[in-house]
């Protein structure tokens, strides 16, 4: 059992123009194909309300900047696991799976992210095994480390099943079962998320943009929009329809909405509106889900390129019906920031916005 109090983290007073000292945390920001997340160990989060860290740290502007936080905890190889991750969207939302994300986690992880100790522990599980177990909110997935640098990897992650269910989305339409699936829906019965959209935005639904829809969860809900082709895909008003979908009225707890195109037998492109943080330059995730609703309807092979705006990322389907993701996991930057008094800004900013 690793003694975690023998590596303490680099905690140093910051010292504020006011004269305040507040302590400094360390973070390291990484990315996978653009998609950046602010990463702090479980240790150094444990004190803080997490939604509202989430929500001052990935201010691009305030904070140190990303799409949003994620949080790694190591566990005793008896656990079940080898390491725990948790994510929060830049909203201060919850997430249960984030794919770009659990690559950045092998990464952060094994590169000090926890401590000298904890990686030499890490690398040695590796080495033995050829992978690495992490807790998700959707539960254990696997992950394998083809190549491994000193702050960039490649790393392959079985993210499990789709699962199509509407029950399990969650989504409601009170006239659809739970355990119905929505796959390949046509555009006239688009209406049934309830969104409102003015005129200009009505008019992809039915000018022939929109070929069929379709919802899927990975441990999180996801609408997938199949459009004619990727120019209407690089073309749409995401920014615009994006959070009218995610705030509709079938989807309980939001959805990420996404539009994609096939571009061959193996390609796909795509683009995505997350839940909570709105257009990212990749979603994990998201191409997961997409890649798993357009193999459904028997119209991609079984392993294939999703071409997204921050770059390419391979997917594949398993004997036993799992999907892995195949990508880039690089840091950016590290650092310390004075978490207090970001906490501390960002209560202010919601008070004056309540007051105005």
């Amino acid at each position: 059992m690793l003694d975690l109090k023998a590596e303490p983290s680099d905690r140093r007073g910051l010292e504020c123009s006011r004269g305040e000292v507040a302590a400094a945390c360390p973070f390291r920001r990484l990315h996978g194909l653009g998609n950046d997340y602010v990463f702090l160990s479980e240790r150094d989060a444990a004190a803080f309300d997490r939604a509202a860290l989430a929500a001052a740290l990935s201010d691009r502007h305030f904070g140190v900047g990303g799409d949003g936080l994620i949080c790694i905890d190591g566990l005793s190889a008896e656990s079940g696991a080898d390491l725990a991750m948790r994510m929060w969207n830049a909203d201060g939302s919850e997430s249960g799976m984030c794919g770009n994300g659990l690559r950045c986690a092998v990464l952060f992880a094994l590169s000090d992210g926890l401590g000298k100790a904890w990686t030499e522990d890490l690398l040695g599980r590796l080495r033995n095994l050829g992978s690495l177990r992490i807790r998700t909110g959707r539960g254990v997935v696997m992950a394998r480390v083809p190549r491994l640098g000193l702050h960039a990897a490649e790393v392959e992650i079985d993210v499990g099943p789709a699962l199509f269910e509407v029950g399990a989305v969650p989504a409601r339409f009170a006239w659809v079962e739970n355990d119905a699936s929505l796959v390949g829906c046509p555009p006239a019965t688009f209406d049934w998320c309830g969104a409102e959209f003015d005129s200009a935005a009505e008019s992809w639904i039915g000018d022939g943009t929109l070929i069929g829809w379709s919802l899927a969860s990975m441990g999180n809900p996801h609408l997938v929009l199949e459009l004619a082709t990727p120019a209407a895909v690089a073309s749409f008003a995401l920014s615009r329809i994006g959070p009218r979908l995610e705030h509709a009225p079938a989807f309980p707890q939001r959805t990420n909405v996404h539009v994609a195109a096939i571009d061959g037998p193996d390609r796909f492109v795509m683009r995505t509106w997350e839940r909570g943080s709105g257009i990212t330059l990749a979603c994990g995730s998201g191409a997961a889900a997409t890649f798993a609703v357009l193999g459904r309807q028997g119209r991609l092979a079984d392993s294939a390129t999703a071409q997204l705006p921050g770059g390419n990322l391979r997917l594949s389907r398993t004997d036993a019906g799992s999907i892995e993701l195949r990508g880039e996991a690089v840091e950016s930057c590290r650092g310390t920031a004075a978490i207090e008094l970001l906490l501390e800004r960002r209560r202010a900013a919601l008070v004056a916005e309540e007051s105005s």
